[in-house]
């Protein structure tokens, strides 16, 4: 055990001196092995001097088997001004701040985060559209049966989406704030199932969060499952009803006397094939605003990687007015666009092409280029530059 224990550390030695090299002379590399016949001592950097690491919070437990708890409340004396034309007026944020989290054996990670602001009679939304307080209460990763696992929230949140939805390089499906519930669960067969409905909402402040209620209700519910190994299908329905959203529009106070109710119905679907570095996923929406006709949107996202080379590439056509719950999505366009991409370890080069056309021929015409390529000097500094054009029509 001893000769095993010295030939180990002689490993040890020459790879730190082969990763960092012209660090340790010779005679400096000869004398950190131990001499034969010594028996294998533990070594401490700096003879067990150095400062502890406090990158991960300013307390650490000495019992790693210990479950993780944080606890931190701040309060905040804040005022926020703007300078230039149209500035608007001098802005207290003052208040109280609450952020912990506290792991457990059997029932996941739970976290708590909540903003309680104490002043602002002089806040820029005025007294009908100010957001005094902010609260939300997850939990992640709550393990049950079979290989289930949960992640639930409770408060201010954003509407869940499917994992499938959220790996889009173009177009991508927003997150609409309410405030109620949302769960998520996972299963085998990347099975996952996810829901959530509440009251829509906006998030404001900038030192002190609050979360400001539109009125109305919205509500999601979808699945994404993997039928094989290369295939990954989903489908999820978002629906907003009567939402004001002048509530989140306003400028010092004033509302306007006819609120404007958004209602919107959303249907999403997609199909997602990986197969090594290769990679192709299709999304199909259809849905309306404020009862309007049914529209509807396709896109195809596809890349590949071929050793120092990246291609990706898409074809898109979205009909307008479309919205994924009270969240505006792009709309009105058609076209495609790819991008080449070239990175070694010294050379990054990148040239793309978009071409977006309105459907309805009431938006604009717009081809856009893009070019940029970086070379690395030395491991500290490198040089490049980047270099765009559009053309409009």
């Amino acid at each position: 055990m001893k000769a095993a224990a010295r030939a180990s550390y002689r490993a040890a030695c020459l790879f730190g001196l082969a990763a960092l090299p012209g660090l340790l002379s010779p005679r400096a590399a000869a004398q950190s092995v131990p001499e034969a016949g010594g028996d294998y001592q533990d070594h401490y950097i700096a003879g067990g001097q150095l400062p502890p690491d406090i990158s991960l919070g300013d307390y650490t437990s000495s019992d790693p088997g210990q479950l993780a708890r944080a606890l931190r409340v701040d309060g905040v004396l804040s005022t926020l001004s703007e300078q230039g034309p149209g500035a608007a007026p001098r802005v207290h944020e003052d208040g109280v701040l609450l952020d912990a989290q506290w792991d457990t054996a059997a029932y996941g990670a739970w976290s708590a985060l909540g903003g309680a602001r104490l002043s602002g009679a002089d806040l820029r939304a005025g007294a009908a559209g100010t957001a005094r307080t902010s609260f939300t209460l997850r939990e992640r990763g709550m393990p049950f049966d079979d290989g289930w696992q949960s992640d639930n929230g409770l408060g201010d949140l954003n509407s869940p989406l499917i994992a499938v939805a959220r790996a889009q390089p173009r177009f991508l499906l927003v997150s609409s704030p309410f405030q109620g519930l949302m769960t998520e669960w996972r299963g085998p067969s990347q099975l996952q199932i996810v829901a959530g409905g509440g009251e829509p909402g906006v998030f404001q402040g900038l030192a002190v969060p609050g979360f400001q209620t539109l009125g109305g209700s919205t509500a999601t519910f979808g699945a994404a499952f993997s039928p094989a190994p290369q295939w990954t299908l989903g489908a999820q329905a978002i629906t907003s009803r009567d939402v004001n959203l002048d509530l989140g529009l306003l400028d010092g106070g004033a509302v306007n006397a006819i609120p404007s109710l958004f209602s919107s119905t959303t249907g999403y679907m997609t199909a997602a094939w990986q197969q090594g570095s290769t990679h192709a996923q299709f999304n199909l929406v259809d849905g309306s605003i404020n009862g309007s006709n049914s529209n509807v949107g396709a896109w195809l996202d596809a890349s590949t990687r071929q050793g120092f080379f990246t291609h990706s590439g898409g074809l898109f056509y979205i009909e307008p007015n479309l919205a994924w719950g009270s969240q505006l999505m792009a709309s009105d366009i058609e076209g495609g666009y790819y991008r080449m991409n070239y990175q070694s370890r010294r050379w990054l080069f990148d040239a793309g092409v978009d071409e977006a056309l309105s459907v309805s021929g009431k938006g604009t015409n717009v081809t856009f280029l893009t070019g940029d390529t970086r070379y690395q000097l030395t491991h500290d500094a490198g040089v490049g530059g980047a270099a765009n054009l559009s053309l409009s029509s």
